[in-house]
């Protein structure tokens, strides 16, 4: 635990970043811990050279997937042995979910980063296959996971962030299409319900999607959710929605719009 408490105190050094009295603590550690005078030799060898690669243009919400991106695989790397650490990993995330300290550390966790993957994938015992397989495998669950906990942050924007990022996924697996759904039938603010719609319709290629949203249709008491999914079913030419959407115009005071929306639909699904 004192060694990962000075790879943080590293970072803050290495950024310029540290106290008088946090670095007296840091050289006397180093003055005992092998391990970690090495380490920090490491980081500031990358330090200087990164220092040469020319800065991008931040944009705020792929800065903070990179973030948790790294996050995860420095958390992966120095608590290897901890059991149920995907369980867990959630509680991580929103510890860290502050934007004030993303940028901060995202430099720092970069460097340790860097140094650990140097010797981990790219040792013999490694193939190049095995260590692209066993990356992406890594990199999709925390992109998973990531989706999960966002989408129960209280802000609707990190909901809506969340939703978004379901592109950034290189195949979407069965939690995450619960978890769609359920946001589409339950979340409190109409602009996430209406941004999971057309989410999920570009997902349609699953079967429990469409289903899904089908029944999802009676669910729904926002006329401008009502409308999307009616546009939906009639661009994926759903033909077992109609029976939902009658019944969804049998309602009492339906908004004239919706009901206009829904006659129209099932025509043109008929």
């Amino acid at each position: 635990m004192k060694c990962e408490k000075m790879m943080y105190l590293m970072v803050l050094y290495l950024n310029g970043e540290l106290n008088d009295i946090d670095k007296l603590s840091l050289e006397s550690h180093l003055s005992e811990c092998q391990s970690c005078k090495q380490e920090l030799m490491q980081m500031q060898l990358v330090h200087r050279h990164m220092a040469a690669i020319p800065v991008a243009e931040p944009d705020a919400i792929k800065m903070r997937a990179d973030f948790n991106d790294m996050l995860y695989e420095y958390k992966r790397a120095t608590v290897q042995a901890r059991s149920g650490w995907l369980s867990s990993l959630r509680e991580k995330i929103a510890e860290v979910w502050q934007p004030v300290y993303a940028m901060q550390l995202l430099t720092g966790i970069l460097l340790l980063l860097m140094g650990w993957a140097g010797g981990y994938w790219f040792s013999p015992q490694r193939t190049e296959t095995q260590q692209i397989s066993q990356l992406a495998l890594e990199v999709q669950q925390m992109r998973e996971t990531m989706l999960l906990t966002m989408l129960e942050k209280p802000a609707a924007t990190e909901r809506l962030k969340a939703v978004n990022y379901t592109q950034n996924l290189d195949k979407v697996d069965e939690k995450v299409i619960q978890a769609l759904l359920q946001t589409l039938n339950n979340d409190p603010n109409v602009n996430v319900r209406l941004v999971t719609v057309e989410t999920l319709s570009q997902l349609a290629s699953y079967a429990s999607v469409r289903e899904g949203l089908i029944q999802a249709i009676p669910q729904q008491e926002s006329p401008l959710v009502q409308i999307a999914l009616a546009d939906v079913m009639v661009n994926l030419q759903e033909k077992r929605s109609v029976s939902a959407l009658r019944n969804l115009l049998k309602q009492e005071n339906l908004n004239a719009s919706v009901k206009s929306k829904l006659e129209q639909s099932v025509k043109v699904l008929m």
